[in-house]
């Protein structure tokens, strides 16, 4: 699957390790929700098209932060590890990516802050 490929750019990325202060047991990106309050990633994947040559998915990624500047350059990470530059494609199968939306909400329940990017990969099928 496409989104293992994904998860691998963002894992294996030592700033973002960093920024995310994650560790080898807990990288701090989710799949759905998480209940850990703190500096995070949270994703959602869709498989869009498939034509059995290329498909298409998107992947709504919410980075949550207690500090909006620090969501912002979490974000931003994110951005420059994913989208792909030109022709070049990001990896073996994994033609294009590029942002097609976002948002921003603060959960005041919680006091955390919540930067949205969605994300549209174009990717060949095997």
């Amino acid at each position: 699957m496409i989104i293992k490929e994904i998860l691998n750019i963002l894992k294996q990325d030592e700033r973002l390790t960093e920024l995310l202060e994650a560790t080898s047991q807990d990288r701090k990106i989710y799949m759905n929700e998480t209940s850990y309050i703190g500096d995070c990633l949270v994703y959602t994947y869709t498989q869009l098209t498939n034509d059995s040559i290329k498909a298409q998915s998107r992947i709504e990624i919410d980075c949550i932060s207690s500090d909006f500047e620090r969501g912002s350059f979490i974000l931003k990470r994110v951005q420059e590890l994913l989208l792909t530059k030109g022709d070049e494609p990001a990896t073996e199968n994994i033609i294009e990516i590029t942002q097609n939306g976002g948002g921003y909400l603060f959960d005041k329940e919680i006091k955390l802050h919540k930067l949205k990017a969605i994300f549209s990969i174009k990717e060949k099928v095997r």
